[in-house]
């Protein structure tokens, strides 16, 4: 990393997180109107912190495959690298529902907005508390016809690094009746876990075909697994990154 590129991270960090406390105080009377309201200045945020990418740190984005898209209620099975694809996640979907941790939502300001934008906060207390709050949760954003974006690795996965996927949103899939869209991307080569330094680069997305319910959870869970890691590590290789071992998927509770 040149001595440019680091400077340009540090100048990216301070804008990036000097104005998310801004955009959280100062703009936190916004709570008070309707949801859409909410929804307008998160996106506002968001296409700020696209701006502040490009111009400040040189980090770009293109996405592929935007018209493989179903209608809206749908679920989204994305890996998962950075914290990258989880603010940038509402910009490519129809207002969709994420799954957070219930501590989240103690947050000052920043949990009160999350309250807002009616994600689904599960309690991990026990793995079956886990798992009804996910269903009550999906179960109501397929009602208001939002889509539900999960991340089946759990948590966010250096490349490289193998990590078994989970099978709840295959069983969801097949609870709900709902198409399941994967996703690929490469972006933790460009904006790593608990990395401080951020790099300048292109991160690609990758939404591939939708897949139609009907189907045996641990069928599409093999399929799926595979198709979104060989996805991600072409993706990997294009961009000089590494590439992540492909296991034959064993599904894994939640």
């Amino acid at each position: 990393m040149t001595f440019s590129e680091k400077l340009r991270s540090i100048a990216f960090n301070i804008l990036f997180y000097g104005s998310m406390v801004a955009f959280c105080i100062f703009t936190s009377p916004v709570l008070l109107f309707p949801r859409k309201y909410v929804l307008a200045f998160v996106h506002g945020y968001l296409a700020w912190v696209f701006v502040i990418e490009r111009r400040v740190l040189g980090l770009h984005h293109k996405i592929i495959g935007i018209e493989n898209l179903p209608p809206a209620p749908y679920i989204i099975v994305s890996k998962h690298q950075s914290a990258w694809e989880t603010l940038h996640i509402l910009q490519w979907f129809d207002d969709p529902v994420a799954i957070m941790k219930q501590e989240l939502r103690r947050i000052p300001i920043w949990g009160w907005y999350a309250a807002r934008m009616r994600m689904i906060d599960i309690d991990r207390s026990t793995p079956s508390r886990a798992w009804n709050s996910i269903v009550e949760g999906a179960t109501r954003a397929k009602k208001e016809g939002r889509s539900i974006v999960i991340f089946p690795e759990g948590t966010r996965v250096k490349p490289g690094v193998a990590k078994p996927w989970r099978s709840g949103a295959f069983r969801l899939q097949q609870m709900l009746d709902l198409p399941l869209v994967p996703v690929a991307l490469n972006s933790g080569l460009f904006w790593g876990r608990n990395d401080f330094w951020k790099h300048p680069g292109l991160i690609t997305v990758e939404i591939m075909p939708p897949i139609p319910p009907g189907r045996d959870p641990a069928e599409v869970l093999a399929e799926v697994s595979q198709q979104v890691e060989r996805a991600s590590n072409r993706l990997s290789r294009e961009a000089g990154g590494p590439e992540t071992p492909i296991r034959t998927a064993t599904p894994t509770k939640n």
